[in-house]
């Protein structure tokens, strides 16, 4: 057990600053006017690393001053630690705290600093402990991205790379609520390659499948708000979403996607469409939610309007068209 004597000032002070030398946090000490008092070894030892000059981060120098004028790399953060410096002095609170990046020409770094206070015969001194985060930074980063693509592999069709049918679901119903909130047209469509198993009976499932991608390619090409939404609903079939979108408008852009497959002139002769290309049947619907109104409604619209284009030859775009009353 080591037993400090008192009285003994400049053995009590050597203690002291061996103490704060042997922790890995830079330390420095500010009386309550900003002025460095005392400073560790790892604070030295990271100032000169990084060509900071004593006169600004030294023993004697204002650290406040410091922060107030400083430029260049790191400077966006320090006006908020001398306010945060002023503040704890003040007794506005207790402590301050702030995550950082810090980078250097060769690394990606991440610091925090921590600002408390203590009493020391009748005068106020500023603890500034700043610290390297790097790893736990990096480490975060690392998980952050992991959820993120497991978040992507659960809502993302793994073949053609948009939507899946999970994703479209929380869609489709989150759409749905806002259109009827905001009393504004909704438009959904449902695409089918036509003749999509005799493709594959022909050219076998990997052609298929790189079909299956340019298809959807050319379709998502059309897209051009960022709202608008197209998911693979299953198999050869899928479906889009276009929000805030009026019957003339859904019928443009869907009439362009149709096209936009017809130019990729897949060859495709055992198609029952004349062309012998690769070609899509789109069915759309259009609606301004009302309170009898369902979503399910409304797709099933949308799937008996592709129902009709399949119905009357294939290769072309249908709207849903209520059936007619009995007089």
């Amino acid at each position: 057990m080591i037993v400090v004597n008192d009285g003994d000032l400049a053995q009590r002070g050597e203690f002291f600053q061996k103490t704060l030398d042997s922790l890995r946090s830079h330390i420095a000490v500010l009386d309550e006017d900003g002025t460095i008092i005392v400073v560790n070894a790892s604070w030295k030892t990271f100032a000169s690393g990084n060509g900071l000059a004593e006169q600004f981060c030294g023993t004697g120098a204002n650290y406040l001053h410091s922060c107030d004028t400083a430029t260049g790399e790191c400077s966006e953060e320090a006006p908020a630690v001398a306010m945060g410096i002023r503040d704890v002095v003040a007794r506005r609170r207790a402590y301050f705290y702030l995550e950082y990046p810090c980078h250097s020409p060769s690394e990606q770094r991440w610091f925090s600093v921590r600002i408390t206070r203590f009493e020391l015969d009748d005068s106020l001194c500023v603890v500034v402990t700043h610290d390297d985060i790097t790893q736990r930074t990096l480490a975060e980063f690392k998980v952050q991205e992991a959820n993120r693509l497991l978040e992507l592999q659960a809502t993302t069709d793994g073949l053609t790379g948009v939507a899946n049918r999970r994703s479209f679901d929380h869609t489709f119903e989150q759409e749905w609520k806002r259109h009827d909130r905001t009393q504004t047209p909704l438009s959904l469509a449902m695409l089918d390659v036509d003749c999509f198993k005799q493709y594959n009976d022909q050219y076998g499932h990997l052609a298929g499948d790189d079909c299956l991608k340019a298809v959807v390619q050319a379709i998502q090409s059309k897209m051009s708000r960022p709202g608008d939404f197209v998911a693979r609903y299953g198999g050869e079939e899928f479906v889009v979403i276009l929000p805030n979108t009026d019957t003339a408008g859904a019928a443009k852009v869907l009439k362009n996607a149709l096209c936009s497959v017809r130019k990729l002139a897949i060859s495709h002769p055992s198609s029952k469409v004349s062309r012998g290309i690769v070609t899509v049947s789109v069915g759309f619907a259009t609606i301004i939610p009302g309170q009898h109104d369902s979503p399910s409604d409304f797709l099933h619209r949308a799937d008996q309007a592709l129902y009709d284009a399949k119905a009357n030859g294939r290769d072309q775009l249908s709207l849903f068209k209520p059936p007619s009353r009995a007089a």
